[in-house]
């Protein structure tokens, strides 16, 4: 009669064996796991290098063009381009726009600057010029607003009037000028030259050079009384007349080109300022 031994306790054991695996199997898995963990982190550091490269290329490229645009007939396209180039020197993206406004802006044929970044690497710049109502003295103009601006030369303004004034009597002449303008306005007449003298005195010079004292009380008032008295008597006799003097109440005095007498156009006796 035969044993039977039973294998169950070896069985197990295999099966144990087998889920537990060999210390050689297990240190390869581990040894795979690595490598593969060690080949993503090696994948990743490379395309994070790359990304990090081209986003510093990205946000350090330089301004490689600028693009000045607006009609230029006083300022100089030269002198802007001048002063943007030192300003222009940082990466595109790292442009200070309000300093580049400013700078631009002190130009006293410049009223105002926008400016655009224009992908992939350009600068736009729109200059709008100041309008010149008004020469002010040898060197200065009066813009839109009545704002007093001082330049090089204003001879390129040779066709506006003159204006002058004691200091800081620019936005009070700059108001009177355009006062005289529409009052001379009906009877054809330019305003050439208005004059605000140290003593508070107003003088005038129309196109065809005939001088208006206005003296120093009521401009507009004694303006409108020549308006008057100008259109009634004086506008067929215009091209002998030489000096108009309105200091006057109710009247204006004439002197005549070719006249040595002068003529008192009043309805009394009246004395002048």
């Amino acid at each position: 009669m035969g044993i039977a031994v039973s294998k169950q306790p070896a069985l197990r054991k295999a099966s144990t064996m087998r889920r537990q695996g060999h210390p050689t199997h297990r240190w390869l898995r581990k040894m795979g796991v690595v490598s593969i963990v060690l080949t993503v982190a090696a994948v990743f550091s490379v395309s994070g290098w790359i990304i990090l490269e081209k986003a510093r290329y990205f946000f350090e490229r330089p301004v490689s063009s600028i693009a000045i645009e607006g009609s230029f007939d006083y300022a100089s396209q030269v002198e802007i381009q001048q002063l943007l180039e030192p300003l222009v020197d940082r990466s595109f993206f790292s442009l200070d726009l309000m300093s580049i406004k400013e700078a631009l802006e002190s130009n006293p044929w410049v009223s105002e600057v926008s400016l655009y970044r224009r992908w992939p690497d350009q600068l736009a710049v729109q200059v709008v010029e100041e309008t010149p109502i008004a020469r002010w003295g040898k060197t200065g103009y009066l813009n839109s607003r009545g704002e007093r601006k001082e330049v090089d030369t204003n001879r390129s303004l040779a066709h506006l009037p003159l204006l002058h004034g004691p200091e800081g009597s620019a936005l009070e002449v700059a108001y009177l000028y355009q006062q005289m303008v529409a009052i001379l306005r009906p009877i054809n007449l330019l305003v050439a030259e208005l004059v605000l003298s140290d003593d508070r005195a107003w003088r005038l010079r129309t196109h065809n050079d005939l001088v208006i004292k206005i003296g120093r009380e009521r401009p507009i008032e004694k303006m409108e009384r020549f308006l008057l008295i100008y259109q009634q008597v004086l506008d067929e006799k215009k091209e002998n007349i030489a000096v108009i003097d309105v200091r006057y109440d109710n009247g204006v005095a004439v002197q005549w080109r070719e006249q040595t007498v002068n003529t008192l156009l009043t309805q009394s006796n009246v004395n002048p300022e």
